[in-house]
């Protein structure tokens, strides 16, 4: 019998239980089996894009862009003071006042991180499908595209007025975020 009766508990836990053949260059994946490893130089392009950028780009940027609206929403909330009532205590008084913040910061935190979501997921789709008329563009107008089609498609429920001036409002901040990690990157390079 090759791996073992499964149910003998001579075997449990070691290495090649069950059949199957498991060294320290596999790894694991429940559902899926025993997979290789692949051993590859780290530099190599193609590791940089088989692991993907994308999702380092979604929790460097949206992760930031949520936790700085709470902030400024909270910094708001605090500016809004509720309505003076005649019989309201002060206990009842602070605790409006606390909720009238905690509603404000959550509402821009997750406003703001919806509409970052979209701009990545806009702009990871805009790359797959125009990438060749692209390729040429630098990346502050990249960034610009990719930030006018979010602004369109984030005020298209609005109306005319309001989807023009979303994708007005998308594409200075995609130019201004394109050339803020352009100069705070060091040389390296923007790109969805």
């Amino acid at each position: 019998m090759q791996g073992g009766n499964p149910f003998d508990r001579q075997g449990f836990g070691q290495p090649g239980f069950g059949g199957m053949p498991f060294d320290e260059n596999d790894s694991f994946i429940a559902g899926g089996g025993v997979q290789k490893r692949r051993r590859q130089d780290p530099n190599s392009n193609e590791i940089q894009r088989e692991h993907g950028v994308f999702h380092e780009k979604l929790g460097s940027i949206l992760g930031p862009a949520y936790v700085g609206a709470f902030g400024l929403g909270a910094i708001y909330g605090l500016t809004k003071t509720p309505p003076m009532r005649a019989r309201r205590t002060y206990r009842l008084y602070i605790n409006n006042y606390l909720n009238e913040i905690g509603k404000t910061s959550s509402r821009w935190a997750n406003q703001t991180a919806a509409a970052v979501f979209l701009y990545l997921l806009v702009g990871k789709c805009i790359n797959f499908v125009f990438y060749e008329e692209l390729e040429h563009l630098p990346d502050s107008a990249k960034a610009s595209t990719y930030g006018l089609f979010t602004g369109l498609l984030y005020k298209s429920t609005r109306g005319f007025r309001p989807a023009l001036f979303g994708s007005v409002l998308g594409a200075s901040f995609g130019y201004a975020f394109a050339s803020f990690w352009e100069r705070s990157s060091d040389g390296k390079k923007f790109g969805l």
